[in-house]
């Protein structure tokens, strides 16, 4: 499930890239990022039969960890076709994408005290 995962993993590494150029210390950098990976990371630890209730679907649906973590269980544990998970992978790439962006326009201008 790498094609689902990587691009998560580079998504946050180009916000953290982001952050560190727009933020003027290192240490609030780190810290900002360690809440947003954990707040995104947050809607895995509701349960299952949360999950397939309107407010998990509504954070599956926006959330790359989510997208990354349901296709996994998905394919492998659930024998779904992999075919069947292209929205999500969308999802994961369109992440992917915007974080690319703002990594890219936040290094344009970084701030450099």
């Amino acid at each position: 499930m790498g094609l689902f995962g990587t691009p998560v993993v580079l998504g946050f590494g180009y916000l953290a890239m982001a952050l560190s150029a727009r933020s003027g210390s290192v240490m609030s950098s780190l810290l900002t990022s360690l809440i947003v990976l954990l707040f995104s990371a947050s809607p895995l630890l509701l349960g299952p039969g949360l999950r397939n209730s309107a407010v998990g679907r509504a954070l599956d649906a926006i959330n790359p960890f989510s997208g990354a973590l349901n296709t996994y269980d998905a394919v492998i544990i659930d024998s779904d076709p992999f075919m069947s998970q292209l929205g999500r992978l969308v999802l994961v790439l369109l992440w992917l994408g915007i974080m690319f962006g703002v990594a890219r326009l936040s290094a344009r201008r970084p701030a450099i005290r």
